[in-house]
């Protein structure tokens, strides 16, 4: 009997039930979608399904406590913006909601939302939407936190534009993927994008640091380590890898860790 495999996460598994001396072929036939080369990985059998075992379990519960962590430092941000009016706050609370979101793609809890789970159009779209969300949320961030529009004004209309090219490229993206369904060719275009952007934020960190302004001792390891993940991730998606959120995790920790 046909049985369909769905793509997605926790979908791609199909239930047996056999008798203990059955004997079965199994035949699969897949195709190539949103770019990518079709490929088969593996296949195996297991009396339980693997979403029920103790270590998955574990790994999720990690994921959990980690995003709770980042939920809360974002509502802090958010009472910090409520009480001081500073903006840095409220960009920072958007760039770790956007952070949240991605986290929520690559780990499957998406494909469990109503909404998202029969439409993987908008899981993929919203993801490009958090990544360039959130380097438009750092970029204010780096603006507000230390001054840049006093300190640096040259740089601080580039950064303006910098925020211009992202929405650009947002626009771009959505329309790519709807003319193609193209995933990766979308992929290899935004983060050749995000790769060039970084490395001219690379730049402006370099010359914050030796205005040797108080504010921006704080900035350039934590934005330093923002870049040094994204570039990272530019990387393994232009090679056609998912998202590396163990290194996201450990940057964004760390970003956290270095403001509060």
């Amino acid at each position: 009997r046909d049985k369909n495999v769905h793509s997605g996460f926790r979908a791609n598994r199909v239930r047996f039930s056999l008798a203990d001396t059955a004997v079965f072929t199994v035949y699969f036939r897949y195709e190539r979608v949103d770019g990518f080369e079709a490929e088969f990985k593996s296949f195996g059998l297991a009396p339980r399904d693997i979403y029920t075992l103790s270590e998955q379990l574990a790994f999720w519960r990690m994921d959990s406590f980690f995003m709770g962590f980042l939920l809360t430092v974002l509502l802090f941000n958010l009472l910090f913006f409520a009480g001081t009016r500073d903006r840095a706050f409220a960009y920072q609370a958007v760039f770790l909601f956007a952070i949240l979101v991605l986290i929520c793609q690559t780990t499957g809890f998406t494909y469990d939302v109503p909404g998202f789970r029969d439409h993987p159009f908008y899981i993929i779209t919203t993801s490009y939407a958090a990544v360039l969300v959130l380097t438009m949320a750092y970029i204010q961030f780096i603006r507000a936190f230390t001054g840049l529009k006093t300190i640096l004004p040259g740089w601080d209309k580039l950064t303006q534009f910098l925020l211009l090219a992202n929405l650009a490229a947002l626009l771009a993206v959505f329309l790519i993927y709807i003319a193609t369904s193209n995933e990766l060719a979308c992929d290899r275009a935004l983060t050749v994008f995000l790769g060039v952007e970084y490395l001219v934020l690379t730049y402006l960190i370099i010359l914050l640091h030796r205005t040797k302004e108080r504010a921006t001792y704080f900035l350039t390891g934590a934005a330093l380590l923002v870049i040094i993940g994204i570039l990272v991730n530019v990387v393994s998606i232009f090679e056609g890898n998912s998202i590396q959120m163990g290194v996201i995790k450990w940057i964004v920790g760390g970003n956290v860790t270095l403001f509060f």
